[in-house]
């Protein structure tokens, strides 16, 4: 896992050069939910809750970003475990 949280406000902070980022993670019944920003702009509120396991889930994929540096942030947010398994930077 890349990112794994159990706490409310926990984050990952990710710098990226690319024209887009998806993310990558699972659903499960205890799961929670995360916010996401990219430049400091808040994109998504993402959740992982769902009552069966599915692995390897596209939970976010950006709008097109102009090309450069960014940086993305996903801050937990209920204090149950949200995960990150993956990251795909689209140049």
């Amino acid at each position: 896992e890349l990112y794994c949280s159990c706490s409310e406000g926990d984050s990952l902070t990710l710098v990226f050069e690319g024209s887009a980022i998806e993310l990558y993670g699972a659903y499960k019944s205890t799961y929670g939910e995360a916010d996401v920003y990219i430049d400091g702009i808040w994109c998504a509120e993402l959740s992982e809750y769902a009552p069966d396991i599915t692995p390897h889930v596209l939970l976010y994929k950006s709008e097109y970003l102009y090309g450069g540096r960014h940086v993305l942030q996903v801050y937990s947010k209920d204090g149950k475990l949200f995960t990150i398994d993956a990251v795909k930077v689209i140049f």
